[in-house]
């Protein structure tokens, strides 16, 4: 089953198989595989707009295991070696 969730103004979560896919806009930003716990973010994600980054923080506090609330945490998380964190070009 697919489910669209409003996660704020201009930010949507679709939600199918326990895969999480973050729409800031139009912008597929981030993708959250639940069942291998695997997160995959566009290698863009800090050239977007203040609204858009606060999309992403609300996004992987509220939709994966990692409870983090700004750039320096992400930036730790993606090089945390240990980690299964992907930097991708795009989402798909």
């Amino acid at each position: 089953m697919m489910e669209l969730i409003k996660l704020a103004h201009n930010a949507h979560v679709l939600s199918k198989d326990n895969i999480y896919y973050l729409f800031s806009y139009e912008l597929c930003l981030a993708q959250y595989d639940r069942n291998l716990n695997n997160l995959f973010i566009r290698k863009d994600w800090d050239t977007y707009s203040n609204t858009t980054n606060k999309h992403l923080y609300q996004f992987l506090r509220e939709y994966t295991c990692y409870g983090f609330y700004n750039k320096k945490d992400l930036m730790k998380l993606i090089n945390d070696p240990k980690v299964n964190v992907n930097v991708v070009g795009e989402i798909e």
